[in-house]
């Protein structure tokens, strides 16, 4: 999937600099308080969310993704999913932290946009790479949560039946 991404963002990458290029400041001041806006929005929507209620959206955000995969979920995996989240550090404060440094990336950005090398260069760095402006703690907390979710994704995968295997395979 990551080398998809990287391909589809290479070929785009022209046509992203050509728009623009062809940009107003007023446009491009425009795009940048439509993101602002939505990220204040999520900023405020999970600023008062207790771990507890971050743990929840984790447990339905996870358990919606592995039924997608394999179906109904077993009680034992489901025992799974919560010590899966039980395990993981919250992030979102993180999270709301890097959208605001992408953001002040993305305004930089586009004033190199008429500089074809500066602009593809940055734009490749924010796509392709965006984890560079991840903030210590965030880095250290996805690495943590990624090993987490490896760990008990082989679990729950050790535990699938043969129904969710045939699920999983698209048989079912």
């Amino acid at each position: 999937m990551q080398q998809h991404y990287q391909r589809l963002v290479m070929h785009l990458l022209p046509d992203a600099y050509l728009l623009a290029n062809t940009l107003s400041d007023a446009q491009i001041e425009q795009f940048m308080q439509g993101l602002t806006e939505r990220q204040q929005e999520f900023a405020e929507k999970y600023r008062d969310t207790t771990q507890s209620q971050a743990r929840v959206r984790y447990r339905e955000r996870i358990t919606d993704n592995l039924e997608e995969w394999f179906g109904s979920l077993s009680a034992q995996q489901e025992d799974v999913v919560s010590q899966w989240v039980n395990e993981m550090k919250v992030t979102t404060a993180d999270w709301v932290a890097f959208h605001s440094r992408l953001r002040r990336e993305l305004t930089h950005l586009f004033t190199l946009r008429h500089n074809e090398a500066l602009f593809s260069a940055q734009l490749q760095a924010l796509l392709f790479a965006p984890e560079q402006f991840y903030s210590p703690v965030l880095r250290a907390k996805f690495q943590y949560n990624q090993a987490i979710s490896d760990k008990y994704l082989v679990e729950i995968v050790r535990l699938a039946s043969d129904k969710q295997i045939a699920y999983f395979r698209g048989g079912d």
